[in-house]
């Protein structure tokens, strides 16, 4: 990984920019015996935009109205803080997006490529799991044994952007260092930030406490 400045959207109550989320069930977690014989990990989501980190989590979900429109669950944003990190030494990880996979999948594996690509696509979370249970016992059976750090990838709802998930252990926070102060997405400067990611994918936030005073959608209870 290059040394060079990250984004990050988390929940304090896990602690810090720099705690991993033990609880994590994201793309490509670590899960117990998924498979056999693979251990569990903590998560520590990072990405290289703001865009790509609020969509793979808080914008995950979002569907536009035929006019751009959407409704954001105010519930689930105030669980969240965003912020920047620095990795402050180079790193590694295992880069599973196009180009960069070749150094470890053979383009002409057509079938193993493809079955990434519906890995890394697939809302079924639980097949990225296994899979990613599948890499770790790979590189733990390798002489030496390797201790999987992390995997890179596309970002599914922003392909243009690039999505770490590292693993905790053998995450070192030692090598990160936090830039700035934690944002709550619903502070004035978070609300912010969720506007122009919104504006920059032609959507709108409809809900927006700003604008609207958090009213919900019609017919919502």
């Amino acid at each position: 990984m290059a040394v060079k400045q990250y984004v990050r959207v988390f929940q304090p109550r896990y602690g810090s920019v720099l705690n991993s989320n033990p609880e994590a069930a994201g793309r490509l977690a670590r899960r117990w015996d998924m498979p056999r014989g693979a251990t569990s990990a903590g998560s520590w989501y990072i990405a290289e935009t703001l865009r790509a980190a609020l969509l793979e989590s808080v914008l995950r979900d979002v569907e536009p109205d035929e006019n751009g429109g959407v409704y954001l669950d105010l519930a689930l944003l105030a669980k969240y803080s965003v912020q920047w990190v620095d990795r402050t030494v180079p790193g590694f990880v295992l880069r599973l997006e196009p180009g960069f996979r070749r150094h470890v999948v053979s383009p002409r594996n057509l079938a193993l490529n493809q079955r990434w690509d519906a890995i890394l696509n697939t809302p079924l979370y639980e097949l990225t799991h296994a899979m990613a249970g599948l890499v770790q016992l790979q590189c733990l059976a390798e002489e030496p044994p390797v201790v999987l750090p992390g995997i890179s990838f596309r970002s599914r709802l922003a392909p243009a952007d690039i999505v770490y998930v590292m693993y905790d252990p053998p995450l070192k926070t030692s090598e990160w260092a936090p830039a700035g102060k934690p944002i709550p997405l619903l502070s004035v400067e978070g609300r912010q930030l969720l506007r122009d990611v919104l504006a920059g994918l032609e959507m709108v936030w409809l809900n927006d406490p700003a604008l609207s005073g958090g009213t919900p959608p019609a017919g919502a209870l």
